[in-house]
């Protein structure tokens, strides 16, 4: 009488693939169910959290400040509800540098998604190939530096300052020099 049975190798490539399996597809629910942000300093290391390659993420703060959600590729996530006071954020004004190397204030541009049209006072993204969004924000006396990819945020309480490290960062360190 002849015995069939698995092998070491046969039960070694099962758990394996198993595995395999397991991983790919929790890796589809890695999000948490709560979104905590507790400074603005911290927002674009808590997105990352959530960020997976191919996926925009879009934290928005609308309905005249009074309201956050977390936009994932263009859809409202309505479990990941984002955990943040408000306050701190209705006290900030976001810009850009412009042409003329003085800053200009962001007139964030509304969000079209499946049923609703948002209009944001804030606006961070990280997109999906992992860069964010650069600008810089006064909150209070202080200047944070967004940069567009993985630079940690820079703090001064500067306004010339501020638009120096975002240009050098947006040029590459090319000096821009005013023609007369």
């Amino acid at each position: 009488m002849k015995k069939s049975a698995f092998t070491l190798f046969e039960l070694i490539i099962v758990v394996a693939l198993i595995g395999i399996i397991y991983s790919i597809v929790l890796s589809n629910f890695n999000l948490k169910k709560d979104v905590k942000i507790s400074s603005l300093k911290d927002i674009k290391t808590i997105l990352m959290q959530y960020w997976q390659r191919g996926k925009q993420i879009d934290f928005v703060i609308y309905n005249e400040c009074k309201d956050s959600a977390l936009i994932i590729n263009d859809e409202i996530n309505e479990s990941f509800k984002p955990k943040i006071n408000l306050k701190e954020f209705q006290s900030i004004e976001t810009y850009k540098v412009d042409e003329t190397g003085s800053l200009k204030q962001i007139d964030f541009a509304p969000i079209v998604t499946e049923d609703k049209i948002i209009k944001p006072c804030f606006r961070f993204s990280i997109y999906k190939n992992g860069a964010n969004s650069s600008y810089i924000i006064k909150q209070n006396e202080e200047y944070l530096i967004f940069f567009p990819y993985f630079k940690d945020v820079n703090i001064t309480d500067d306004e010339s300052e501020a638009i120096k490290q975002f240009n050098f960062d947006q040029y590459r360190g090319v000096d821009i020099e005013e023609t007369n």
